[in-house]
């Protein structure tokens, strides 16, 4: 009965990847499972996947946040659009990668799925004052056709307690 509200959700963007293959048997060069890829899943994560998940409730997500000027990036942006996502208050950022999580799953005896390792590629350093200052640019410019604010911290340096503030005061005086 709400519609479809616009909702802007501001946040960590991650990207998760997913390689499953067949652990068969062990590495000569160390005892751990040699795993023969058979396919791979790229999906998005954290605040993105917050977006994701509301578009597919027949909301108006508009994602702000930032990403790294790299191929995940790309492949971050493309998904949201896929996903009928409003990714343009994204902010690409040069010399950070994009928050990237690649777990890899093996199949032991075809039947038995077990996630081996996760390789997270990312930083934890808070973004740059000139990356902080356009995003709050961007989140005031949606801020005004919102229905909604979801801010969506998972301690990837984006959120810090200052940029947190001056988006709930931003919200407050809309």
């Amino acid at each position: 009965a709400f519609g479809s509200p616009r909702i802007l959700v501001v946040g960590d963007l991650i990207l998760d990847q997913y390689v499953y293959g067949d652990a068969e048997r062990l590495s000569p060069e160390a005892p751990v499972p040699v795993v023969r890829e058979r396919y791979r899943h790229t999906r998005v994560g954290g605040a993105a996947n917050v977006a994701v998940f509301l578009a597919a409730m027949g909301a108006q997500p508009v994602l702000a946040g930032v990403c790294g000027d790299d191929a995940s990036g790309g492949t971050l942006r493309e998904l949201l659009l896929q996903a009928k996502v409003d990714a343009a208050p994204v902010i690409s950022v040069e010399r950070r990668p994009t928050s990237t999580k690649t777990r890899f799953i093996g199949l032991a005896q075809h039947r038995h799925q077990q996630q081996m390792l996760r390789l997270d590629h990312e930083t934890l350093e808070p973004i740059d004052i000139a990356s902080g200052n356009r995003l709050l640019v961007a989140v005031e410019e949606e801020m005004a056709s919102c229905h909604l604010i979801c801010i969506e911290d998972y301690n990837k340096g984006l959120l810090s307690d200052a940029l947190c503030q001056k988006i709930i005061s931003m919200a407050r005086a809309a």
